[in-house]
């Protein structure tokens, strides 16, 4: 897709006609996928980075500006929110664990199982 195509795709995509947008991501998803991979070096955090990427690239369409290609900013914001992320250490799958609640039951001690003294005791001999 060359650029005059594109600036006509985003200025109707702004104008309403929002499914066009699906146009935009299959044109530069890939590419924009394998930048932000190089950046995190994780599969599946380039692929949430690349979703995430594309979805404020759509909030935030009405700032692009049409002075350089839509590949460009894309590739910008997806480069940025892949540094970000990386500086902040914070991983989708970290950032989605839940601590599980734990029940009374779990935290006492088993009938079962030697006492730690005990375990101690046997390595011992």
């Amino acid at each position: 897709m060359n650029q005059a195509d594109e600036y006509s795709l985003i200025r109707r995509v702004l104008a309403g006609e929002t499914p066009l947008f699906a146009e935009l991501v299959s044109s530069h998803q890939q590419r924009t996928f394998r930048i932000v991979l190089a950046v995190v070096g994780d599969y599946h955090e380039a692929e949430d980075l690349t979703q995430e990427a594309f979805i404020r690239a759509y909030q935030r369409l009405g700032t692009f500006g049409f002075r350089g290609c839509f590949a460009g900013w894309i590739h910008q914001l997806a480069v940025r929110l892949a540094i970000g992320r990386r500086r902040s250490g914070t991983s989708a799958a970290r950032r989605h664990l839940q601590p599980l609640p734990l029940e009374a039951s779990r935290l006492e001690p088993s009938d079962q199982q030697p006492a730690p003294q005990q375990v101690l005791q046997r390595q011992e001999e």
